[in-house]
Parts: C-alpha cells; sequence; structure tokens
C-alpha cells in the first residue's frame, strides 16, 4: 500500500481535509445572527422580568407587531443604561482577568495549525482553572 492510498496514516485523507474550508454557525451570517440574536432574547426576557411581571410581552395582533418592536426598544433605550458602578466593575474585571491570563501559571500548549499561515500553531498558556 502506497500513501496515496491510505497504507502510511491517511497524509492524502489529511491533505484532502486540510483543504476544505469549514464554516461554523452558518459562517458570517450565522455568527452574526447569534451575536445579535442572543442579545435580542436576553433583551426581550429582561423586559419581560421587569416590566410584566415575568410573563411574555407579545404583540396584540399583526397590525401592533412594528409599534410593539418599538416599544420593547424604548425600553432598552431609555431603561438598560448601563451605570457608572457597573461600568467600573465591568472593566475592573476585564483588567484583573488580563492579569491573570499572563500571571497565573499553566502548561503551554500548541494550538491548531493555521492554514493561511503555513500551517503555522500559536502557543498558548492554559491557566484557565486559576483565573
Amino acid at each position: 500500500m502506497t500513501e496515496e492510498t491510505g497504507g502510511t496514516g491517511g497524509a492524502a485523507i489529511d491533505r484532502a481535509v486540510d483543504r476544505e474550508t469549514v464554516r461554523e454557525f452558518g459562517g458570517a451570517v450565522g455568527a452574526l445572527g447569534i451575536m445579535l440574536g442572543s442579545h435580542a432574547v436576553m433583551y426581550y426576557l429582561w423586559i419581560a422580568w421587569r416590566f410584566h411581571g415575568g410573563a411574555l410581552p407579545l404583540p396584540d395582533g399583526a397590525a401592533d407587531a412594528l409599534p410593539f418592536v418599538g416599544r420593547l426598544w424604548q425600553h432598552v433605550v431609555q431603561d438598560a443604561a448601563p451605570t457608572w458602578s457597573a461600568f467600573g466593575i465591568y472593566w475592573a474585571f476585564l483588567g484583573a482577568q488580563a492579569l491573570f491570563a499572563v500571571a497565573f501559571p499553566g502548561i503551554r500548549m500548541k494550538g491548531l495549525p493555521i492554514p493561511h499561515e503555513g500551517g503555522r500553531q500559536l502557543e498558548y498558556n492554559v491557566n484557565g482553572i486559576w483565573a
């Protein structure tokens, strides 16, 4: 058997798989949908909890669909603005995590090869358990 037929570990199959481009989550459109959709769902559930006693708000029919979305948007704009203390807590958390990523011990591991960079592998400090 030769390398082409898989006799030495399937190198030909590996090369064929490496040439394929796989886009997870539906590619760029799917990733954008997840980013926007997840936030929309969280705001919707927050509005249901905060202003409707936990009941899911619904439009009063097809004619009310656009005004309903407008009312939801008004809740987000007027009532969901972060406070300065929340802003400070968020950035303090991010700063602490950045410090932890650099300072805490962990094992060094190489990531997957990056095809468009000639198979280069980035090295990562795996220390999430300490953070």
